[in-house]
């Protein structure tokens, strides 16, 4: 199987809320992520961020020139939630046209999977539910995604009715209630871990700005 891990966003800047850099997270995306799947499966990765002075680094690190850059905005509109929506949306679309993977998996630089993932390769993955906002509102965390590329179109609609909000839900954060939305169009979703947490607390995935620095 061909899979292509499509790291999204931030992947070393200061927004204002800590630091979001590949550096915390890099070692277990390997060790738990990407040398896992390498053992039976063709892996790619594809990197969508913003320029900044770690760039070489990452290209090397990541051992890819399969990378769309992207300009950040001057400060004031570094937290446009439109502008990360859209980068998000877009690293999507360049599996429509650039490459055609089997499953895809789509994720964030600074987010340290601490324990190894499996996955259903014939369904959507969310990584868990969110504590506290799933029962009435059925929020998801937003830092991992992975699916089949039959699913792609479906995605990025219920990403751009997330975008929009248009049902009108409760949704903090960027993609976070993209659950329902998808829900409409497929009932092939699964959870990859059972538990109720978030990136904040979780002992397993945690983004590194909220990690106990050694």
């Amino acid at each position: 199987m061909n899979i292509a891990i499509n790291l999204v966003g931030l992947s070393h800047h200061d927004v204002g809320n800590g630091i979001h850099s590949y550096k915390d997270a890099y070692l277990n995306l390997f060790k738990n992520l990407i040398e896992p799947l390498k053992k039976s499966h063709n892996v790619s990765i594809h990197l969508h961020t913003y320029n900044n002075s770690e760039i070489e680094n990452i290209k090397k690190i990541y051992n890819t020139n399969d990378i769309t850059l992207l300009d950040l905005p001057e400060a004031g509109d570094k937290n446009n939630a439109r502008l990360a929506s859209n980068t998000y949306i877009d690293s999507l679309k360049y599996f429509q046209y650039k490459t055609n993977p089997d499953f895809i998996i789509s994720t964030r630089f600074d987010l340290d999977i601490d324990v190894p993932i499996n996955f259903d390769f014939t369904k959507f993955n969310f990584l868990f539910k969110e504590l506290n906002n799933w029962d009435n509102n059925e929020l998801t965390t937003d830092t991992l995604y992975a699916f089949p590329i039959h699913m792609l179109d479906d995605v990025i609609e219920s990403l751009y009715d997330v975008q929009e909000n248009r049902d009108g839900r409760f949704c903090p954060g960027l993609f976070h209630c993209l659950y329902p939305y998808l829900k409409k169009r497929t009932d092939d979703i699964v959870f990859i871990d059972d538990e109720h947490s978030t990136v904040q607390i979780s002992n397993k995935f945690r983004l590194g700005r909220y990690k106990i620095k050694k």
